[in-house]
């Protein structure tokens, strides 16, 4: 199953028009990016994004296949323009399951956010999970999904969906993790790619065409990592983020007064955690 991304930036794209920061001011070449729209086998459009007849043929790919568009969130702004041939864009009901003609299955996955997942199995038995923006699966319960083979999802926007996903065992350690919906709060260039890496996920340019299940470009996740700098200087932040997409983080912290002995003081009060499923050293 080979699936072309004729766009991986938010539903603004990026850079986004007229915001002068730093982010969008260097957006540019392959950073720069439309709203995220996936071509499957050429037969399925997840999302219609403005301009995807040319974004698929800048790709070398065509709409004229398309036999299904599902879109997975509801879309701001005035009405995309379907191109000529292509079929009217639909959601599919959660839970429900959509049979193409071309031998693929589509699932509707609920989200705990507006918009819908679609789990979608190829005609080679190959899985993909993509995810809308914002969004993070519903109800997952261990053992109820299976694994799959590449996850396209908001890796900076919520990576806890990432972890949810490895705490039931939908998300391995071959599973190909791609980074989409990417806005200008995501950091640009190198600091993206180490951030991602860190998560075991990566981001790829509009218009590249990847092979579900073809294991040997997924990041190998760091298994440990000691985050060394001076007072406030980030350590905290920098290993919370390391961490935000994985389940079941054991957090121990410490701290004391100048003049007493050093305590353990377990949860720090009045922060807001990644997960639901960390838990504090007692």
């Amino acid at each position: 199953m080979e699936l072309t991304l004729l766009g991986t930036g938010a539903p603004a794209g990026l850079p986004r028009p007229d915001c002068p920061c730093a982010a969008c001011a260097s957006a540019l070449g392959d950073d720069a990016r439309a709203a995220t729209a996936l071509l499957v086998d050429g037969a399925l459009l997840l999302d219609m994004t403005p301009g995807a007849a040319f974004a698929a043929a800048r790709a070398g790919r065509s709409l004229g296949n398309v036999r299904q568009v599902l879109l997975s969130h509801p879309h701001d702004g005035p009405a995309v323009e379907v191109p000529a041939g292509v079929p009217q864009p639909g959601r599919v009901p959660d839970g429900r399951e959509l049979a193409l003609l071309t031998g693929h299955r589509v699932r509707a996955v609920a989200m705990d956010s507006p918009g819908t997942g679609y789990a979608v199995t190829g005609p080679d038995g190959q899985r993909l999970l993509y995810l809308p923006p914002g969004g993070a699966p519903a109800g997952l319960e261990n053992g109820s999904v299976g694994m799959y083979d590449m996850v396209v999802a908001d890796v900076v926007g919520r990576p806890d969906a990432l972890a949810k996903l490895r705490a039931v065992g939908a998300l391995g350690p071959t599973t190909d993790v791609v980074a989409v919906h990417l806005d200008h709060d995501a950091p640009p260039g190198a600091e993206l790619r180490r951030r991602l890496a860190a998560a075991g996920a990566r981001a790829v340019p509009d218009g590249t065409t990847l092979v579900v299940g073809a294991y040997e470009d997924v990041p190998d996740v760091p298994r440990r990592t000691l985050v060394l700098g001076g007072a406030r200087s980030g350590k905290s932040v920098e290993a919370e983020r390391r961490l935000e997409a994985f389940p079941d983080v054991l957090y121990v912290a410490t701290g004391g007064t100048r003049g007493g002995p050093r305590t353990w003081r377990g949860w720090p009060s009045g922060r807001a955690w990644s997960s639901a499923s960390w838990a504090p050293a007692s």
